[in-house]
């Protein structure tokens, strides 16, 4: 079980994140200190929270409080992704298993926010993506110039490359000399997201 809210989520994190490093759990003030806040009450309601859910406990010894971690609770480091769904293409081609990661994978962004994409094919391959990579991409349609993006095409195809705008184009530049750039009118695309890691099955 994951723990409900956002800021349960980076506590619950940090505090097993920082128990693999160091071999003991933080103190609060040490939580405090993580969070960037002062309040020792706030940090005393996330593990209260965090204790009811069953991920942590509280242990006094020596005068003091000390946390440990449910056994079970560790593997609520990981979470699942779900996969790219086309909008335009119902037919569109998606994976038969599930994906999971570990949690601690994606940051301060929420799993629901990422989605997983199969690259197609070799135009990234001197950015060090290849075909078969497994794209983790953070849905968004607000992306810079230069950003490495996935969109979908109304025909029912993709666009991956580095995102630039040009007038009414859009444009998907490649990271392989043997690829040309991909030109679409903006109003024949959609902006899937930014991409945000990369898994490379094992071959």
């Amino acid at each position: 079980m994951l723990p409900r809210t956002r800021k349960q989520r980076i506590v619950f994190d940090f505090i097993n994140e920082f128990a693999e490093e160091n071999g003991h759990t933080p103190t609060y003030k040490q939580i405090a200190d993580h969070l960037g806040v002062k309040s020792r009450a706030g940090i005393l309601r996330y593990i209260s929270a965090l204790e009811k859910q069953g991920l942590l406990k509280r242990m006094r010894g020596d005068g003091h409080f000390a946390l440990t971690i449910d056994s079970g609770a560790r593997g609520a480091g990981s979470c699942g992704i779900d996969w790219f769904r086309h909008p335009f293409a119902s037919e569109y081609p998606v994976p038969s298993y599930d994906l999971t990661v570990p949690r601690p994978m994606l940051g301060r962004i929420e799993p629901e926010k990422i989605i997983a994409f199969i690259v197609e094919n070799d135009a990234m391959k001197d950015a060090h993506i290849r075909e078969g990579d497994i794209a983790l991409i953070e849905k968004r349609s607000f992306v810079r110039d230069n950003d490495c993006v996935l969109a979908a095409t109304k025909d029912g195809e993709t666009a991956f490359g580095l995102y630039k705008k040009k007038g009414t184009k859009t444009e998907f530049h490649p990271s392989n000399s043997m690829y040309d750039i991909e030109r679409h009118s903006s109003d024949l695309i959609a902006i899937v997201g930014l991409m945000r890691g990369l898994l490379r099955p094992f071959s």
